[in-house]
């Protein structure tokens, strides 16, 4: 029991793990969790920052000179670009706070679907992922089909 107790205190310090439920949770798992905390908080900070940019950019749209037809083409363009950027940040933004609940709540890195755990790799690749890689394609091929 002191052992568990250790672990968790550790874990809480690296990650936040909580070990209130008793969770059958892998050794590999627990230790996974806390590196996908840290890099879930990394991302959130990174996109309440403006790391991904849009705020400057759409500043420096507002202050720029346009003159003639050309420039008026080339400013629609860049304002959709910025728009679409900060579209695209803000919907990161949400898909990592879900992440974030989930893991909060013992189920990030579980497939919404079958209920098996998403494979580490593809959650490396996407934060976010909510499913495995087999439910996923599975989603993938019935949206082409309804096309």
């Amino acid at each position: 029991m002191a052992l568990i107790s250790i672990f968790s205190v550790i874990m809480l310090m690296l990650g936040g793990f909580d070990l209130r439920e008793s969770e059958e949770v892998s050794p590999m798992r627990r230790q996974d969790l806390g590196h996908f905390r840290r890099r879930l908080e990394d991302e959130r900070r990174d996109l309440s920052s403006g790391i991904w940019g849009g705020m400057d950019s759409s500043q420096e749209l507002e202050n720029a000179e346009w003159t003639g037809q050309e420039d008026a083409a080339v400013r629609t363009v860049a304002e959709d670009t910025v728009k679409g950027f900060a579209d695209l940040r803000s919907l990161r933004s949400v898909e990592i706070a879900r992440a974030i609940e989930r893991l909060d709540r013992g189920e990030f890195g579980i497939c919404e679907d079958c209920g098996s755990e998403i494979e580490i790799d593809r959650l490396e690749a996407n934060l976010a992922a909510t499913f495995c890689t087999t439910c996923a394609e599975t989603h993938v091929q019935r949206r082409h089909a309804s096309l």
